[in-house]
């Protein structure tokens, strides 16, 4: 995301992943394929966290532009509610169990840590996504709780150095420092 938000090319990938999402809720796979067609550009991988993600800041980028597309997506999740919470809940945990593995082995190696950043705040930002998701469903789950706020101490004890917002700035009235710290802070390399 170190690159200048593209508004265009969010919402041809919601597109592209509301239109397979019904299959991709019914299927197995917690990384969904979009691509394919005769399309050269590379198309992120289908998760429900991805799409919300995106359907957010389009939403409040893009209004009215992105309204039937969120009508779409709702029609989705409304006929396959168990589906799309099994996935909220999968993704979510193998999320935070990817970050933690590589947390673990960025503690002490901020230099390197720093190098591979970005990554990780998109990662974690998705998860927030999916935090939002579960709690407008007003659905707990202590253990991702718990697991989330084992990650951000992590994070944040390795992302040591306040910063300006680390997105394009035009997303920053969208992701506040009080709901993404991370995304205000970096890990400082040292020599």
């Amino acid at each position: 995301m170190t690159r200048q938000y593209d508004l265009e090319r969010d919402l041809r990938e919601a597109e592209a992943m509301v239109a397979g999402l019904e299959n991709y809720l019914r299927g197995d796979s917690l990384y969904g394929s979009v691509g394919g067609g005769f399309s050269f550009q590379r198309m992120p991988a289908l998760t429900v966290g991805a799409l919300e993600l995106r359907l957010r800041r389009l939403g409040q980028l893009a209004g009215a532009r992105v309204a039937g597309l969120q009508a779409q997506h709702d029609a989705v999740r409304e006929e396959w509610p168990l589906h799309y919470r099994r996935k909220v809940e999968r993704e979510a945990h193998s999320r935070l169990d990817t970050m933690g593995r590589y947390l673990q082995d960025m503690v002490g190696e901020p230099a390197q840590a720093a190098r591979n950043w970005q990554p990780e705040l998109l990662r974690r930002s998705i998860v927030e996504e999916l935090r939002r998701v579960m709690a407008r469903a007003q659905h707990q789950d202590d253990a991702l709780e718990a697991k989330a706020r084992r990650i951000d101490a992590l994070l944040l004890a390795i992302a040591d150095e306040p910063c300006a917002f680390l997105w394009d700035a035009q997303l920053e009235t969208l992701y506040p420092h009080a709901d993404f710290p991370w995304l205000y802070r970096r890990p400082r390399a040292r020599n």
